[in-house]
């Protein structure tokens, strides 16, 4: 084996090592949710939930997207749509 190949193979060995515990080490770490108020997620639910966003109350709901948003997403619909037909 050449040396050129030993060291590309080095190389590629250490760049999937840690691409895979990049990943790893924040689940491992991950702290636990608190039980106080039946756990983490219930509250998060609570304070980031969609229902009622799309009713049409007529009330402004702050969580409802921007105009900048809207016209950023249909935007890259249209950038996807033009670069899969001439890609």
């Amino acid at each position: 084996m050449s040396k050129k190949r030993f060291w590309a193979s080095v190389a590629l060995f250490l760049v999937l090592f840690f691409t895979c515990f990049m990943y790893a080490g924040p689940v491992v770490a991950a702290p636990k949710a608190p039980e106080a108020d039946g756990g983490g997620d219930k509250s998060y639910m609570d304070k980031k939930g969609i229902e009622g966003l799309f009713s049409g109350g007529g009330k402004k709901d702050p969580r409802a997207p921007k105009t900048w948003q809207k016209a950023l997403g249909i935007g890259s619909i249209v950038v996807m749509v033009i670069a899969l037909k001439y890609l």
